[in-house]
Protein backbone atom coordinates (compact mmCIF):
# COMPACT_ATOMS: atom_id res chain seq x y z
CA UNK A 1 0.00 0.00 0.00
CA UNK A 2 0.99 3.67 -0.73
CA UNK A 3 -1.56 5.84 0.66
CA UNK A 4 -4.49 4.89 -0.13
CA UNK A 5 -3.70 3.12 -3.17
CA UNK A 6 -2.46 -0.40 -3.39
CA UNK A 7 0.32 -1.65 -5.50
CA UNK A 8 0.47 -5.70 -6.84
CA UNK A 9 3.99 -7.35 -6.54
CA UNK A 10 4.20 -6.28 -10.37
CA UNK A 11 4.46 -2.77 -9.63
CA UNK A 12 1.26 -1.79 -11.11
CA UNK A 13 -1.21 -0.02 -9.46
CA UNK A 14 -4.99 -2.23 -8.44
CA UNK A 15 -8.16 -0.56 -9.89
CA UNK A 16 -11.77 -1.85 -9.81
CA UNK A 17 -10.81 -4.83 -7.73
CA UNK A 18 -10.28 -6.12 -4.29
CA UNK A 19 -6.99 -6.25 -2.79
CA UNK A 20 -5.30 -9.79 -1.32
CA UNK A 21 -6.05 -8.22 1.96
CA UNK A 22 -9.39 -7.71 1.45
CA UNK A 23 -9.75 -3.88 0.65
CA UNK A 24 -11.71 -2.49 -2.84
CA UNK A 25 -10.20 -0.35 -4.90
CA UNK A 26 -12.18 2.17 -7.01
CA UNK A 27 -11.19 2.78 -11.04
CA UNK A 28 -8.69 5.69 -9.74
CA UNK A 29 -6.99 2.87 -7.83
CA UNK A 30 -8.26 4.83 -4.31
CA UNK A 31 -9.21 2.27 -1.80
CA UNK A 32 -13.19 2.71 -0.76
CA UNK A 33 -13.37 2.63 2.83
Amino acid sequence: WVGDYYLKSDGKMAVNERTPDGYKVDGSGKWVR
